[in-house]
């Protein structure tokens, strides 16, 4: 994940356009306009759940920008 061009964590995609990462990575995130790089490209995305008990983030892909 990129946020204002600096890389900022890791995530692996666990379904087709929604990946699975940290929570304190989404926490880091929620204030900017974040970014994942996707085949060379940096594809916007959106904080769909955080399971703060697991320490986990779930993010869905903005695969239409």
């Amino acid at each position: 994940m990129t946020v204002q061009g600096q890389i900022i964590g890791s995530g692996v995609v666990v379904a087709d356009g929604y990946v699975l990462t940290a929570a304190h990575v989404a926490d880091d995130v929620v204030a900017y306009s974040p970014k994942v790089l996707r085949n060379g490209a940096e594809v916007p995305f959106k904080v769909v759940a955080i399971d703060r008990t697991r320490a986990l983030a779930l993010f869905r892909l903005d695969t239409d920008a």
